[in-house]
């Protein structure tokens, strides 16, 4: 959680191919051993690899269109309702996974004076791995939305999250 950069910086290429491999194989590895494994933003770069390589998102297209126009709502206890009430129409998979990841992050964020990484910049990583249109035209043009989105939901991620 201290590592400078941790999700910003990418991984060496032969740390994160031997992390992969052994999750496509259903291998065993163990991340925290520094003899196989020795580089955080390895780990942090195949995580992200991952989710955005999924066919749907994890903040799912059904509710895409919804969280871009609900991030432009005033920053109340209603506009977190909203976000509770969107988050709570996704697959329960993809809840599950966002809640974690989500709170994990706000806790990033709680250690940026040594990890450089604000809720700001953790939104600018995450936002275009975890929220995508099915028109991928629209993704330059909705990245403010979606960062300002990432940023709402990492900042509330103990409040949105229950």
């Amino acid at each position: 959680m201290d590592y400078e950069g941790i999700y910003r910086k990418s991984g060496g290429a032969a740390q994160m191919r031997a992390i992969q491999i052994a999750f496509e194989q259903g291998d065993t590895i163990d991340l925290k051993d520094p003899d196989e494994i020795n580089d955080v933003a390895a780990i942090t770069s195949v995580l992200k690899q991952y989710f955005r390589e999924l066919p749907d998102p994890l903040l799912t297209y059904d509710v895409y269109q919804e969280f871009i126009e609900s991030i432009a709502m005033q920053a109340d206890q209603t506009k977190t309702d909203k976000f509770i009430s969107l988050m709570n129409q996704l697959p329960k998979a993809n809840y599950d996974t966002l809640k974690l990841l989500m709170q994990h992050l706000h806790r990033v964020k709680g250690r940026s004076s040594e990890n450089l990484m604000t809720t700001k910049n953790l939104a600018m990583v995450f936002a275009p791995t975890l929220m995508r249109d099915r028109d991928s035209s629209r993704d330059f043009l909705d990245m403010s939305y979606k960062n300002a989105t990432m940023d709402f939901v990492i900042d509330r991620a103990f409040e949105i999250f229950v």
